[in-house]
């Protein structure tokens, strides 16, 4: 079959009048309590941000734990995965953490995941807290070009995330698309809505090739697509 077909992929926004806090950086599972302190709005790549993690022990015995740190989409710490520490009776324990924004990355919210492993009554017990973080990072360079049409062969495949040539399009709720320049990915300076092709993602260990996409949320709120041109 001959032809051509536009084909797009979208990434709609739900949302909510009211924007509700979130306090989940501090939890509690008797007797300890972990708390994720505070971090800047993160403006570089590649540079270590300290943040400094609290374990509160409520009871009166030590309690020897485990720090296991967890992030997405690329983020790391300088620090191991596993920090042992150990919390005195009716007291605290400290540690700091630097975290490091990947190359890759966008102007949007990440987590950081601290999980406090200990034993409760002979069973291993966690208390998890997750601190949300915002970046305001500059645009990556990406040159243009033409938009052009790709081909799928009969019986063949075609692997969108290493295309050569797509379009990005963004759009506040009732107002007019705006096409990005062909080629281009990043984030869009005024509304934050951002395009990421030839990108990965982890999910239960595994791996995958993705194409990363987040509707515009500075100014309004809105949606993003790729759309790929492709001739059958």
């Amino acid at each position: 079959m001959t032809g051509r077909a536009m084909i797009t992929l979208a990434c709609w926004a739900l949302l909510a009048t009211a924007a509700h806090g979130f306090n989940g950086e501090r939890y509690t599972v008797e007797p300890i309590t972990v708390a994720i302190g505070e971090m800047p709005v993160i403006g570089e790549r590649g540079a270590p941000i300290a943040v400094t993690v609290t374990v509160n022990n409520s009871s009166d015995d030590a309690v020897d734990c485990v720090l296991h740190t967890r992030m997405t989409d690329g983020w790391t710490t300088q620090e191991p995965d596993e920090i042992p520490l150990t919390v005195p009776a009716n007291g605290e324990a400290t540690t700091e953490l630097h975290v490091i924004c990947p190359e890759d990355a966008y102007s949007a919210h990440y987590p950081l995941h601290v999980t406090a492993a200990f034993d409760l009554a002979g069973e291993r017990t966690e208390c998890h807290a997750v601190q949300v973080f915002e970046t305001k990072l500059p645009t990556r360079p990406q040159d243009a070009g033409e938009w052009e049409t790709l081909e799928l062969v009969d019986g063949g495949t075609l692997r969108l995330t290493g295309a050569k040539s797509w379009l990005v399009r963004w759009q506040y709720l009732d107002g007019e698309w705006v096409d990005q320049p062909p080629n281009w990915q990043g984030s869009e300076p005024g509304s934050r809505a951002s395009v990421g092709l030839r990108t990965s993602m982890e999910r239960g260990g595994v791996t995958r090739e993705a194409i990363n996409m987040h509707p515009p949320w500075t100014g309004g709120v809105g949606t993003v697509m790729t759309v790929f041109r492709v001739k059958l």
